[in-house]
Formats: structure tokens, C-alpha cells, sequence
């Protein structure tokens, strides 16, 4: 007999609730004192039943052991809906990899302003890539991109501890007494001309290959493919500049959306404090005004998670996610785990919740292959496999 999708007992954690004969619109439950996740119950119900070529809900009849055997009645009607979830998405560090694009625009216009420090690297190849290593580990704290020419000459500089001293020193890096600051009054050196300086760089080189410069900036493993699949509302927040976060979308996501567009909230810097009302936004804008919608954040940088954390408002209606393969720390990821209605995830995890609006916690038999979805809708029950 062909599998089924099926949810078997676990030892589940506080948000799963004991069921006893319980009916979850047109999902049974157990009266055997079996646990199960509402949320994962709807959610697959409302997801497969939307996806239905014609208006068929979907009931899921018990068996003796304890599976959940999706069948079809036809004849009804299906009704308009809210959507089950939207998703605010942050770019850098989440949905592509701009490391080695900041890197080696920093190390660039480094050795563009401070050449005469810079000249070893134009000899020594491997102490060049010492110091794009240095950059790139240093990531997590970068906020604005003269910030990797700073890093670059630090790194440069002190071999030993320079990393180090960026990602752990304190006052933090940023802050109005911290090692950024103190270090450009030292070398007596001011942030907007040397913003000016990586900007021009980057531009040259958008200008002069646009699509050796989207290369540079590749999307993770999995994520089209996840946004493809991905039937909810999204909105990408993010700190780069408009034009080139659309010039980035329209040519790695084959989508077709302008600066305009109410799906693109740019240029959010500080982003602490922008982001926290870039979320307030999306929240009082009419897709998100049906209260069984699901809201997902989803970003890399501690700081903003840790930021938006402590607005009351915005837990309460957000599920917050800090993404474990961007531009963070151990340390960070677990403080992250501990902070109020946060959860650290894995690029498979968020791949997941991007095509289904869940994430499963282990591996229940609830996921069905596509070809196994599509029997189950198309087969009745008990009908064989071939």
C-alpha cells in the first residue's frame, strides 16, 4: 500500500496540545491520547487544500493505526481566504551571500585610499587573502560598506587580534565610543568621504560588468527554488540601497518589481531602528490584518533580532527567526536562542518555512514527497502503488 501522510505520537513541547477526539475543521483527531501540533494540522490542511486544481476540501479519515489518510470529497466549494502566513525577509546574509562582494570591494578601495599601506598587497598574494579572510570573518559587525575598508587596514595592520578586536571588543564596534569610531579619530579620518571612496568602487564595477557584480553576490543553496515554491506574501527588508537590491532580485529571482514596489523596503539604516518600523508597516497593511495570519521575520544580524525582540507589539505578532548561516556568531546564535519569541534556524529549516509556512521538528512521516501529495489528493484510500 501506497505511504500516506501521517503524523505519529511524540513528546512534543508546550505549544502542542493533548488531543482527545479532537476535530480541526475537517482534521480528525485522536481520542488515544496521542500529541499533536494544531498549527502543523491546519497549516497542512489549508496549504494542500488551496492548492487543489478544483474545489475540493480535503478530510483526513483515521485508521486503526493511527494515520492520517488524506482522501477527497468533491462536490463543495472553496472560499477566498486571508493568506496563512507572510513572510518579511531580510537580503544580505539570508537569501544571498554579499560577502565576497564587500570584501573584495573593501579590500579595493582600501588600497585606493591608503596606498602606501596597502603596497605589500599588491606583492604578496597570500597576505592578500589573509586579510579578504580577515573581512569576511569580521562580517557579522559591518553595517555600512566603508566599514570593510576600515576592517581591511585593521586587519592588515594587527595579523594577530585585529579580527578579534572587531567582533568582541567593547564598547561594540559601532557604538559612539567604539573601536570604529575611536580608530577613524586616529587615523584622522572621517566617515563620509570614505563612504564616498566605496561607493565609487562599487559603482564602477556595477557599471562596468553588471553581471560579473551579480555573481559576486550568489543566492544560498535551495533559495529559488524555496521562493518559487513559495505561495505567500513576501517583502524583502534590507539595508542596501534600493537600486541595487531590485537590480539584484529581478536578475538572481527572475522577478519584475521596481524601487516602487511595496515589496521593497531599501535603504533601511540604522537597522535596528528602521527595521523595527519597517515590520510595523507590513503589520498594519491589509494583508496582515486578518489575526489568524502567521508573520515571520526573518534576518542575520543579531543586533536587529535582539532590537526587535523588545518591542512588545511586535513579538506578539511576529515569529522571530535569526538565520544560523548569515553573517553571525556562535555567541550570537546562542543568545539568540534564549531571547523571547526567537528561534535560531538552519538554511533547510527556512527553505522549509518558505514552502509551507512550518517548520517540521523532526521527521514524523507529516512531509509527503510531491508524488506521494498527489496520489493521496487523486487516489482514494487503500487503492495500490502500481
Amino acid at each position: 500500500m501506497h505511504k500516506r501522510t501521517q503524523c505519529q505520537a511524540k513528546e512534543l513541547p508546550k505549544r502542542f496540545v493533548q488531543v482527545e477526539g479532537l476535530k480541526i475543521n475537517n482534521l480528525k483527531g485522536s481520542s488515544d491520547g496521542h500529541r499533536y501540533d494544531l498549527n502543523v494540522l491546519e497549516k497542512m490542511q489549508t496549504r494542500l487544500f488551496r492548492s487543489l486544481p478544483v474545489s475540493k476540501p480535503l478530510t483526513c479519515v483515521q485508521q486503526p493505526t493511527h494515520k492520517f489518510n488524506v482522501v477527497i470529497k468533491r462536490h463543495c466549494t472553496v472560499t477566498a481566504a486571508a493568506p496563512t502566513d507572510v513572510f518579511v525577509l531580510d537580503y544580505d546574509g539570508v537569501i544571498a551571500d554579499s560577502q565576497l562582494e564587500v570584501s573584495t570591494a573593501g579590500v579595493a578601495a582600501a588600497e585606493q585610499q591608503w596606498p602606501s599601506i596597502f603596497q605589500d598587497l599588491n606583492l604578496n598574494a597570500s597576505e592578500r587573502q589573509r586579510v579578504l579572510a580577515g573581512v569576511a570573518a569580521a562580517r557579522p559587525r559591518l553595517v555600512k560598506g566603508y566599514e570593510s575598508m576600515v576592517m581591511a587596514r585593521m586587519v592588515l595592520e594587527n595579523p594577530q587580534d585585529g579580527v578579534e578586536k572587531i567582533l568582541y571588543g567593547t564598547p561594540n564596534w559601532d557604538a559612539p565610543s567604539g573601536l570604529l569610531q575611536t580608530t577613524l579619530a586616529a587615523w584622522n579620518e572621517q566617515e563620509q568621504p570614505l563612504q564616498a571612496v566605496f561607493e565609487a568602487y562599487r559603482s564602477n564595477r556595477m557599471s562596468t560588468s553588471p553581471q560579473g557584480w551579480v555573481a559576486l553576490i550568489p543566492l544560498y543553496e535551495g533559495i529559488a527554488e524555496a521562493i518559487a515554491d513559495c505561495t505567500s506574501p513576501f517583502y524583502i527588508c534590507s539595508s542596501k540601497r534600493g537600486d541595487r537590491l531590485v537590480h539584484l532580485l529581478n536578475a538572481q529571482l527572475n522577478l519584475d518589481i521596481t524601487e516602487e514596489s511595496p515589496r521593497v523596503l531599501a535603504s533601511l539604516i540604522p537597522p535596528n531602528e528602521m527595521k523595527v518600523k519597517a515590520l510595523r508597516n507590513v503589520m498594519a497593511r491589509p494583508v496582515a490584518a486578518n489575526s489568524a495570519t502567521s508573520l515571520h521575520f526573518i534576518d542575520d544580524r543579531f543586533e536587529t533580532i535582539e532590537a526587535i525582540s523588545q518591542k512588545n507589539d511586535l513579538v506578539e505578532r511576529y515569529s522571530l527567526y535569526l538565520a544560523g548561516w548569515g553573517y553571525n556568531t556562535e555567541e550570537e546564535r546562542a543568545a539568540a536562542a534564549k531571547l523571547p519569541g526567537v528561534r535560531v534556524i538552519t538554511l533547510p529549516q527556512f527553505c522549509e518555512l518558505l514552502r509551507f509556512g512550518i517548520i517540521m521538528e523532526v521527521d514524523d512521516g507529516c512531509q509527503d514527497t510531491d508524488e506521494e501529495a498527489l496520489d493521496a489528493i487523486y487516489k482514494p484510500y487503500g487503492a495500490g502503488s502500481g
